[in-house]
């Protein structure tokens, strides 16, 4: 029985770890569309150019987060990772043009975290 609990320990963190990873795709794909065209861009965007793949921006749960994009102009942008289910993951996350990336960590709620609100996660 005490397999059980470490295994979705494990699965929720490698969860959390995936969604990370994807926002720092995400971060390069915005780089080299802001090189390109002088403007950051929505997911559907650089999904439309190639730069990330379609069924990252069509706001299905990916890995158990769903990701989304806010507040998207010339010069910033925020893509929010929130869980689908509480239970999919620890924490819920945003990224900004700086490739800053924040998370809210609560075990019994979910949540779209505000651009740069949150705990900042170190590298």
């Amino acid at each position: 029985m005490i397999a059980i609990p470490q295994l979705q320990r494990t699965l929720r963190a490698e969860r959390d770890s995936s969604a990370i990873n994807l926002l720092m795709e995400i971060h390069r794909a915005e780089a080299r569309f802001q090189a390109a065209k002088n403007r950051f861009a929505t997911l559907r965007e650089l999904a439309a150019e190639g730069l990330v793949r379609k069924e990252d921006a069509e706001r299905n749960p990916i890995k158990g987060y769903n990701f989304t994009d806010s507040e998207v102009t010339a010069k910033t942008y925020t893509i929010h990772a929130v869980r689908d289910h509480v239970g999919d993951g620890f924490r819920d996350f945003n990224l900004t043009e700086t490739g800053d990336v924040y998370y809210v960590e609560n075990s019994n709620a979910k949540g779209l975290v505000a651009r740069g609100q949150g705990t900042l996660i170190g590298y």
